[in-house]
């Protein structure tokens, strides 16, 4: 069983983690201490420089501060990751800026807190992220308007909508100038192609390959910052686009077949989705498979939905476009309803002989169970089999190891001849057959999963 599967796991949109995020982090510790030590409501005419400065730190009440604060530390700690310290800095200070000068000339001195901070950093990310074209940055800015003007007095309108008007013109020519892959023309995809580049990754990628991984799964990331560490990045790649960097991909080869391996960490950044760069570094890693005699590519990925949609289905079209099949799908393996789908690719060229019959197998010892990768509360049963052991035994042991642990879900994957002698065992106490990956130690020898629900 592979132990990383990141070509399919759910982004979780929580908040980053606070080593990721050091100035949002020191940023709300401020706006905390500042609203402790001044505890009374926005004074609408200050008496000098330093009242009329503190007004941006005074607030409503603890709501009106708590909501700014979560907002803040929201999308302040995506804008940290994906562009720095000191433009979050840049997007918080303009915004605050241009909502104090709004406010100050249409309404009062009262500058309603971190209001325009929090919108500013809010409309940034929103447009960031989401409005890769025109069309869908206007729709999201009409958006934050409505929202904004829904309810509110004047001095929240003329704050609000003053801190997201910046934020929002920040990322929109932020999009003009940065250096960006454009969407390919049909027409013009081969020579589009030259400008992207597939190079391995060293040490000093790491920092920005985690940022990338972060902006759609902030838990893999901190997974991968370590893995990718102690595997010194070997087998993992840079994608690059006119000498910009949108992506990584890599595999590892398995520990129990040498001419097997599993897609590994494979990210693009959310701008350059959609632009034909998944697809050239696919093709470029399936070459790089080809020379390194991989006979086949299995690729661990999910069926995970967003509000209906199952929000990896473009890569997987991309798989299978390739030629990748689905061999199998184990129902809740992630979590409750949410399945591990396992695609393999064949490599056309490699024509690898039927392995030979070797002595009948007899008997399997189920030993221990282990902690199932990307799995909630999965559980992977450890055994072992040779001649010397004669029957199918330790399965009811596991499984009670298993209900000691609150396990949901147990499972073994064990190649053909072995289920074949432990299938009935299995069966008997419960487990159903999910499925084989083809040819996973050989021609004609798969690997079968069982899989025991326990709730």
């Amino acid at each position: 069983m592979p132990d990383l599967m990141t070509a399919g796991l759910k982004p979780r949109r929580y908040l980053l983690p606070l080593k990721r995020a050091p100035y949002t982090c020191l940023l709300l510790a401020l706006s905390l201490l500042a609203y402790w030590a001044l505890q009374s409501p926005p004074v609408a005419n200050p008496r000098g420089p330093l009242e009329f400065a503190a007004n941006l730190f005074r607030h409503k009440d603890l709501l009106h501060l708590a909501l700014n604060l979560f907002v803040i530390a929201y999308a302040g700690s995506h804008c940290e990751v994906a562009k720095g310290g000191p433009f979050l800095l840049f997007v918080v200070l303009t915004s605050l800026l241009i909502g104090t000068i709004a406010e100050y000339l249409l309404i009062d001195a009262r500058f309603v807190g971190l209001s325009a901070a929090a919108y500013g950093l809010a409309a940034w990310s929103a447009i960031d992220v989401y409005g890769a074209t025109r069309s869908k940055a206007l729709l999201i800015a009409v958006c934050f308007l409505a929202i904004i003007a829904a309810g509110y007095s004047n001095t929240a309108f003329v704050a609000h909508a003053a801190g997201a008007l910046t934020g929002g013109l920040i990322a929109v020519f932020g999009r003009l100038f940065n250096k960006r892959p454009a969407a390919p023309n049909p027409t013009q995809a081969d020579a589009e192609n030259s400008d992207y580049r597939l190079r391995p990754m060293t040490m000093a990628d790491i920092p920005l390959a985690i940022e990338i991984i972060a902006l759609t799964d902030e838990d893999d990331a901190e997974e991968a910052e370590t893995s990718l560490a102690e595997r010194q990045c070997r087998g993992m790649y840079v994608l690059e686009k006119a000498g910009e960097t949108i992506g990584i991909s890599g595999f590892y080869k398995s520990d129990e077949v040498a001419d097997i391996a599993w897609l590994s960490w494979t990210y693009l950044h959310p701008r350059a989705q959609g632009k034909g760069g998944g697809r050239f570094m696919m093709k470029e890693l399936l070459r790089i498979l080809d020379e390194e005699d991989i006979r086949k590519l299995f690729i661990a990925t999910s069926d995970y939905c967003e509000d209906g949609e199952n929000i990896y289905a473009a890569a997987h079209a991309l798989y299978e476009s390739f030629g990748a099949r689905k061999e199998l799908q184990v129902a809740d393996y992630h979590d409750s309803g949410e399945a591990m789908i396992l695609y393999g690719f064949s490599n056309p060229r490699y024509d690898s002989a039927t392995p030979g019959s070797g002595e009948p197998v007899t008997g399997i010892d189920f030993k221990a169970i282990d902690t199932a990768a990307e799995s909630e509360r999965g559980y992977e049963i450890q055994w072992e089999s040779s001649p010397e052991i004669q029957a199918v035994t330790g399965l009811d042991n596991c499984i009670s190891q298993a209900r000691s642990q609150n396990a949901r879900i147990l499972f073994v994957a064990l190649p053909e001849d072995i289920a074949n002698t432990a299938s009935a065992s299995l069966s008997e106490a419960g487990f159903e057959n999910c499925g084989t990956l083809q040819d996973y130690y050989g021609k004609g020898l798969g690997q079968v999963y069982w899989v025991l629900n326990m709730t």
